[in-house]
């Protein structure tokens, strides 16, 4: 290349360098901006002399690469994606004309495809798609990590449009296709393609053991390919560690997922120790090593990687593992709010620190990261928060109740206010869902049935597999691309999300509605309307509303069952309501006598109130053995019963509040005393009858 294209080529590079060194400060001020955009422009000066002035100077191969440096600038810092797709053809066209420069004609394809799929353009995702598929029908069978490349990428950009079936077997055979040549060019691939299908199993609630399965599978290679492993970014194993802590912590394995935080925590230590190079950087790259069917050997095309920087990690093992304890914040050790401090302080840190060489759009995206993670934290603190609060009688809007979370305060004033960004409205969409159970749950303790209901039908909406209202196209123009920016962002994607029953706030709201649907059922049979009664028509209807609404949420629990095997609260959960919508079902009592007692003692330490329900109900079923004395039965009957009111105690001790459980608990105890006097003792049914009646007071 001749001198004075080398140095505009410096020039350029240096312009851009000195843009993204001011990037961190870009967003605080008009001035900054400006300057940034100064900068960014001088760069892209620099390049098009080159090309304008002295493209007759220049190799096809220096062409190529500065049309290709050009579409990236355009691409990356502007909103001019059209021109940039005009240099990526410039490009293509140079290298076409060479064999040598197919790498990089590859590479301006991937880039050209991206340009197409950002275009505002009519049809801009339909066009990208076709263009994309050309390019995967191109590649020649000598470069299967290529193609299987080219197949994530199209799983990556167009996945929200196949069903999840269809999308767990992409995966599943693009990195079964790999695992079968697997080496140190193709196993950085490998790895985040295995990672998607786990998170994806995950998201779906697939069967545990089907998770574990592929995770043992990636782990096993991860073993017998060690050195490569070695020359891969430190980023990869931590993306192993987290996962791992994920398993755990959706199956509530508390010990498990201490012993997984540990591990997490050494190798945070190890980083720190070492001095890695992550630090603050949020990206990473590896390289994909593939054959050109041009030229013998091999050919490499890097590619860069949007993560999180190493405090973000380290807040986000801490923010699962905060999650893990929150199933336990009835105890009133506030481990969740404990661990999600150390995860504020970390974010915190981060926001203050500017020393990281970054974009200015890649600065808005991280700012964005750390604000949905800070709302996040903050929703899942109110939740844990809940768990211990004594909500009757206090009576709060929408936004006063989050008065000591005050981000939450601000987030909902400004969403009602329209303060948000079309792009902060991308990004902060998933959390509406979140915060509609926050108040449904808050309404339900409260005793506003009406209006928990309200909310928990909204979550139902939000999920639902079939269109309505709330669904995500009423809300966007083109729920595919926004799908893709939110799952760029690090979140699942409003159309990646499952639905229905598979969907976990759709399930819990279920099952809350459920019970508050049985209630409303008790509430109507207790009235006894007679036919003859003015209000007769209307009682009827809303009672058959309510049967109806019973039916469909009995249904939609008991269809579950399949994929809920592996999770064994969750079926004796709905179990339990199955029970006390249909408690002569005699399928159903037959289950709940075949409960395993490993299972009874993890819902002890995990879940008091569901152990409750299950030793109740377990005596309610029970039937006397024939070949015992009628003593020996009557016993086990009131162990049992003993056991749900013990269980009722941990999670509302004896004169701390309304125990509704722990009241029928004893009086089935004293029931069955008062009926059988001549086997007990007087005093004993005296004490039972005394504890029965403290509860009952309270009560009412």
């Amino acid at each position: 290349m001749p001198s004075l294209p080398a140095r505009l080529v410096n020039a350029g590079n240096a312009f851009l360098s000195e843009a993204h060194r001011i990037g961190p400060f870009s967003l605080q001020s008009e001035g900054s901006l400006n300057e940034y955009s100064r900068l960014i422009r001088a760069s892209l000066n620099c390049f098009f002399v080159i090309l304008d002035r002295y493209s007759k100077t220049l190799s096809p191969a220096a062409e190529a690469q500065i049309c290709y440096r050009v579409s990236q600038i355009l691409f990356k810092e502007t909103a001019s994606v059209e021109l940039a797709s005009e240099y990526c053809l410039r490009g293509l066209r140079l290298c076409a004309r060479t064999e040598s420069l197919y790498p990089l004609e590859v590479r301006l394809q991937l880039l050209n495809f991206q340009t197409q799929y950002y275009s505002s353009g009519p049809g801009a995702r339909k066009s990208a798609l076709l263009y994309l598929n050309t390019l995967i029908s191109l590649v020649a069978p000598s470069s299967p990590n290529l193609s299987v490349f080219l197949n994530f990428t199209k799983y990556r950009y167009f996945g929200m449009t196949f069903s999840n079936d269809q999308c767990l077997d992409m995966l599943k055979q693009m990195a079964d296709k790999l695992e079968s040549q697997l080496d140190s060019g193709n196993f950085a691939l490998y790895h985040l393609i295995r990672v998607c299908e786990i998170q994806r199993m995950l998201s779906l609630s697939r069967p545990r053991e089907n998770v574990k399965s592929v995770f043992n599978s990636l782990v096993y290679q991860e073993e017998i390919h060690k050195e490569s492993i070695a020359k891969l970014p430190v980023q990869l194993r931590a993306i192993t560690l987290l996962l791992d802590l994920l398993i755990s912590v959706q199956e509530d394995d508390f010990d498990e997922s201490k012993l997984k935080i540990s591990r997490i925590d050494s190798f945070i230590k190890q980083c720190r120790k070492e001095g890695s190079q992550w630090g603050l950087k949020c990206k990473f790259e590896i390289d994909l090593i593939f054959k050109s069917p041009f030229q013998r050997g091999e050919a490499s095309l890097p590619l860069e990687l949007n993560w999180l920087s190493f405090r973000e990690f380290t807040s986000l093992a801490y923010f699962y593992c905060g999650i893990s304890y929150l199933v336990k914040s009835w105890d009133g050790k506030h481990r969740t709010e404990k661990l999600f401090a150390h995860c504020h302080k970390a974010l915190d840190a981060e926001r203050k620190e500017f020393q990281w060489t970054v974009s200015a759009n890649d600065l808005e995206s991280k700012q964005l990261r750390m604000c949905f993670l800070s709302l996040l934290m903050n929703s899942y603190e109110m939740l844990a928060s809940l768990g211990t609060m004594d909500c009757s009688g206090i009576n709060k809007d929408q936004i006063s109740l989050f008065s000591t979370r005050p981000v939450l305060a601000q987030f909902v004033d400004d969403y009602d206010n329209c303060r948000f960004s079309s792009q902060e409205l991308v990004i902060y969409h998933p959390l509406i869902s979140l915060l509609f159970y926050i108040w449904a749950v808050y309404y339900q303790k409260n005793g506003n049935f009406q209006l928990a209901k309200y909310y928990y039908l909204k979550i139902r909406k939000l999920y639902s597999p079939v269109p309505n209202e709330l669904s995500m196209e009423q809300f966007f123009n083109d729920p595919v691309f926004t799908s893709f920016l939110q799952s760029s962002l690090g979140l699942e994607g409003t159309l990646f999300e499952a639905k229905g029953v598979h969907a976990q706030l759709y399930l819990l709201s279920s099952i809350n509605i459920l019970s508050l649907n049985l209630y409303d059922i008790y509430r109507l049979k207790m009235k006894k309307v007679e036919e003859k009664d003015l209000f007769y028509v209307e009682y009827m209807n809303n009672l058959m509303e309510c049967m109806k609404l019973k039916d469909l949420l009995i249904s939609e629990l008991s269809n579950i069952f399949p994929s809920a095997e592996s999770d064994k609260l969750l079926k004796v959960t709905i179990l339990c309501f199955q029970y006390a919508a249909e408690p002569t079902n005699g399928s159903i009592r037959d289950d709940f006598k075949k409960i395993p007692e490993e299972l009874l003692n993890a819902a002890c330490f995990t879940a008091p109130l569901m152990s409750s329900m299950i030793y109740f109900i377990q005596g309610k079923c029970y039937t006397n053995e024939k070949t015992k004395p009628e003593l020996e039965n009557l016993n086990a009957k009131i162990q049992l019963f003993t056991s749900s009111f013990r269980q009722a105690l941990k999670l509302t001790p004896e004169g701390s509040g309304v125990n509704i459980i722990g009241y029928l608990a004893s009086k089935e105890i004293y029931s069955i005393m008062h009926a059988y006097r001549n086997y007990f003792d007087q005093t004993q049914v005296d004490i039972v009858k005394q504890n029965m009646s403290r509860m009952k007071n309270l009560i009412n």
